[in-house]
């Protein structure tokens, strides 16, 4: 009677191992085809399109395809009243990728056109102002207020996308110190991947009460502007010096 009552919860044990193996078997397979499919890169911050530069070369665009998969573009640049200006049409693997629609005497006012576009000949054409597709710049420039003259103090300028929470890689960062309306001097540099960028001002040998660094950043036919006061103060020194007490 014991030993018929050990086999029969021995194969009780069994037939519930069994079930849960076919549960946990099933419910992998259900997770695997949930999370199936390469995952290139996060959307969440980054738009499919991407106004990159507005000058005389053109328009460049960068394009970061949602679905990752391979495809083929159509774009084309329109001006305000409908005139056609430029177009592309090529391959893409589905990575992200950049391209360059050459224009014959561009605006540098990206409002003046709209793109229309689709990734796959399969979508729904897009269309979008390049005002909207622009980053918007947020200029930070760590400098101090008083300098000495002469000297070639170093300003840092963080430049970010405040859209996307992004920091802005190859911006044009310009630098220029005037006094009144006289110019002292002009350096420009370009910000790195972290969006940053640094520029030596080599200052006059003179002092100069009131003058003013104004900073431009371009970037992605986007434009930023930061104007600051400050004083450069004359590096030479009198040393007064007597026999007599004073």
């Amino acid at each position: 009677m014991k030993r018929n009552l050990l086999l029969l919860n021995i194969t009780a044990i069994l037939a519930i191992l069994m079930i849960l193996s076919v549960l946990l078997t099933a419910h992998g397979a259900r997770t695997a085809d949930r999370h199936s499919g390469p995952v290139l890169y996060s959307t969440a911050t980054e738009p499919e399109v991407a106004l990159l530069s507005l000058d005389a070369d053109g328009v460049g665009l960068a394009f970061r395809p949602k679905s990752g998969q391979p495809g083929f573009l159509e774009a084309e640049l329109f001006e305000l009243h409908g005139e056609s200006v430029a177009g592309i049409s090529r391959r893409h693997s589905g990575r992200p990728f950049e391209v360059k629609l050459p224009v014959d005497q561009p605006s540098s006012d990206a409002s003046d056109y709209y793109l229309r576009y689709r990734l796959h000949t399969s979508d729904a054409f897009q269309q979008s102002s390049l005002f909207f597709l622009a980053p918007v710049l947020e200029t930070i420039v760590l400098a101090q207020r008083e300098y000495l003259a002469g000297s070639s103090p170093k300003v840092r300028v963080l430049v970010n996308d405040r859209a996307r929470g992004v920091p802005v890689a190859d911006a044009v960062v310009c630098a220029i110190l005037t006094d009144q309306n006289e110019d002292l001097l002009e350096e420009e540099a370009r910000t790195n991947l972290n969006g940053e960028a640094t520029l030596v001002l080599p200052l006059p040998e003179s002092g100069v009460s009131n003058a003013t660094l104004n900073i431009t950043v371009k970037a992605g036919g986007a434009t930023d502007q930061i104007a600051e006061r400050i004083v450069i103060k004359s590096a030479t020194r009198t040393l007064l010096t007597t026999d007599k007490p004073m």
